[in-house]
This record gives C-alpha cells, sequence and structure tokens, in this order.
C-alpha cells in the first residue's frame, strides 16, 4: 500500500488495519513473462474508415527494458525524435510538410521490454507520404541524421524542467512510486532521474 499526503505512519497503519485487518489469503501465483522475441521486418495494418476526416498513422517499435543500461540514453533519444513540440517528427510533417497539426512519439518501458510508439493525425491525401517522412524519420534517429550536440543539450534541458510536473499530486506521486514497485526498482530511482538525463548520451542501441 501507498499513502502520500498529510499522514504520518502510525496513521497510515492504522488504516490499513481498519480495512484490510481481516483479509485473509494466499499470495498470487507467480506470473513467469518470457522473454522478447525478434519482431522482423514487422507488418501493417490498414483499417478502412471511409467517413475518417484525416488518417491517424501510428509507428510501434521495440524499445529496451526500464532496467536497461541505456535507459536515459533511450529517453533522450525520445526527447529529440518525437517527445515534444520541438522535436524532428513534429517540426517535419506539421511545420515543415503541413501534413499534421501534430506528431509525437510516447516511450513506454516495462520490466522484460518496452514499446516505442510515434503516432498522429495527417491529411487523407497525404497518407502515404506521410508513412514516408515516418520511416525517414526513424531511420535518420537510428543514425543517418545523428543526433546534434545543440539538439543532445535541448534534450536534457526539456527532460530535466519537465520531470517535476510528473509530482505536481499526491496521485502522479503515488503513481511513479507504484510504477517502480511494479518493476522491481527501489523508490530512490525518482532521486536519480534528473542526473540520469543530464549524464545521458546517445543511445548505442538505436540501430537495432
Amino acid at each position: 500500500m501507498i499513502f502520500a499526503g498529510d499522514i504520518t505512519l502510525t496513521e497510515a497503519t492504522e488504516l490499513a488495519r481498519q480495512h484490510f485487518g481481516s483479509w485473509s489469503g494466499g499470495a498470487p501465483a507467480v506470473v513467469t513473462i518470457p522473454a522478447p522475441q525478434p519482431v522482423g521486418s514487422g507488418q501493417v495494418f490498414l483499417v478502412d474508415r471511409q467517413d475518417a476526416a484525416q488518417t491517424v498513422v501510428a509507428q510501434l517499435l521495440p524499445a529496451p527494458p526500464r532496467t536497461a543500461e541505456d535507459y536515459y540514453a533511450f529517453n533522450l533519444a525520445d526527447a529529440v525524435w518525437g517527445g515534444g513540440f520541438q522535436t524532428r517528427l513534429n517540426l517535419n510533417l506539421p511545420e515543415t510538410k503541413g501534413y499534421s497539426y501534430g506528431v509525437f512519439s510516447f516511450p513506454t518501458f516495462y520490466t522484460k521490454a518496452g514499446a516505442w510508439l510515434a503516432t498522429g493525425g495527417v491529411q487523407t491525401n497525404k497518407t502515404k507520404e506521410s508513412i514516408l517522412e515516418f520511416n525517414a524519420e526513424l531511420k535518420n534517429i537510428a543514425g543517418q541524421k545523428p543526433i546534434t550536440e545543440t539538439e543532445l543539450a535541448d534534450a536534457k534541458a526539456n527532460r530535466v524542467r519537465g520531470y517535476a510536473q510528473e509530482f505536481e499530486t499526491m496521485g502522479q506521486l503515488i503513481g511513479q512510486i507504484a510504477t517502480l514497485w511494479a518493476l522491481g526498482l527501489p523508490v530512490t530511482e525518482l532521486q536519480r532521474f534528473t542526473d540520469g538525463v543530464l549524464d545521458g548520451q546517445r543511445s548505442s542501441g538505436l540501430q537495432r
């Protein structure tokens, strides 16, 4: 159980005892999560909606687990690729090409693997061109157009400045702690983020 707010350990313990003191039962069975398998060359899925006002493009990629050595480097790569407004994807398709109002990327990290999603709504008559730009930006971030020193510095600054927003409410704080618990990581990881980002370099695993 996680408590956050104006509460002491004694008060929290008493509340837990009141509501769960009579609860009995064994521990749930341990779930064995298999190792992730290679995704190969990938697949394309098309959902045809005749009345759709626009096309939504979603590119789902494998990502490292939360415990990977290059977690912070990968986080910075996302901050360059599409994890913000001044990013390669969002400057290309909406600003340069004019195909979209916004394209962003969102990494998710789990115990065994992760997922990296890039998505955005685009003009229907520019669907093919948009997909080509998605693929081009992916190849660029993977090595054809390496992250520059300026991009890396901006990514670090943006991630550090935005980190405090993850703790604006008690619910957000509890969510952060619960996520670490589910990943088997200590609460001290919350204190490591800023230093990890500032010390982070370009990810060596993007080419994979």
